[in-house]
């Protein structure tokens, strides 16, 4: 639940909400929070998954460490949402304590332009910024696209189409050659 949730917007389904078990790559993980949920036997939520992924327990309802995680998901979410609970997150940096000098430096740029994009985050919160946004995006693909055919067009980019034409003729005389060979 709480891994489509932003700093800014926090996600509560209606009603119950549904749960899956996802894989993911480091890559996906964009922030950790602090706080942890705590379960008898975790692996007993993904047994009761696998189980009801076989065609003949699909209808099953979940189970009770199943249920049990997606309450105390629901609830944590809940409590965040309404501000009761802090959401903190994991620093790198503070928390994990990252000494490599190149991922430091990759860490403090990161926190840096999060800064700026928290800045900027009442310029999305107006009326129809996706149709907005969207008819920007296609204008600035456009432009680059010209810009593109430009500079194709251009002496520089010519420059070079006699060696092109030159190696496409050697590469059809070697063509040539494998053929009378074989």
């Amino acid at each position: 639940m709480l891994g489509v949730a932003s700093k800014q917007k926090i996600f509560v389904p209606d009603g119950v909400g549904g749960h899956a078990v996802l894989s993911i790559t480091a890559c996906d993980i964009v922030d950790i929070v602090k706080h942890v949920i705590k379960l008898d036997d975790p692996g007993l939520v993904l047994r009761d998954w696998e189980n009801r992924q076989i065609p003949r327990f699909r209808n099953n309802p979940p189970g009770q460490a199943c249920s049990l995680a997606i309450q105390k998901l629901a609830e944590f979410t809940h409590n965040v949402a309404t501000a009761s609970v802090k959401l903190e997150f994991v620093s790198p940096i503070r928390d994990i304590n990252v000494r490599k000098p190149d991922i430091l430096e990759h860490l403090k740029r990161l926190e840096y332009l999060e800064k700026k994009l928290a800045d900027c985050s009442s310029s999305i919160n107006i009326a129809d910024f996706e149709q907005q946004f969207e008819a920007v995006f296609r204008y600035k693909q456009m432009e680059r696209k010209r810009k593109e055919l430009k500079h194709m067009q251009s002496y520089e980019s010519l420059s070079l189409f006699p060696e092109f034409k030159s190696r496409v003729e050697v590469l059809k005389n070697f063509a040539s050659l494998i053929q009378t060979n074989t």
